[in-house]
């Protein structure tokens, strides 16, 4: 039931915005494991960010919800896998010096109600 959240800037490309997802849930499907139904995926423009007190650059951010009971090594090795996959992919289409990328992996709460 993992939920993925991506915060992208206003005149981001939404294509590439949708293979960051896509991305996403190909290697948590197999790593995480999980199953594709289980996805709720979405992505947020925003207007403004600020990075080290600059707004020199933007930020994309990427939070992945899933459900608690995972240990905190594999969420780790999940988490820093992803990033370095989604960075290559970005990498390859546009230029990273105007971007910091960012990715968490949090459990949902117990209280969590589908």
């Amino acid at each position: 039931m993992p939920h993925i959240i991506l915060e992208i800037p206003q005149e981001f490309n939404i294509g590439l915005a949708k293979q960051a997802i896509d991305i996403s849930q190909e290697y948590l499907t197999k790593e995480l494991p999980t199953k594709l139904e289980s996805f709720k995926s979405r992505v947020y423009r925003y207007e403004y960010c600020s990075v080290a007190g600059s707004n020199e650059k933007e930020l994309i951010h990427i939070k992945i919800k899933v459900l608690a009971g995972r240990k905190q090594e594999h969420l780790n090795t999940l988490s820093a896998n992803l990033k370095s996959k989604i960075l290559d992919m970005l990498g390859e289409c546009i230029n990273m010096d105007k971007y910091t990328v960012t990715l968490e992996i949090v459990e949902l709460p117990a209280a969590y109600a589908r």
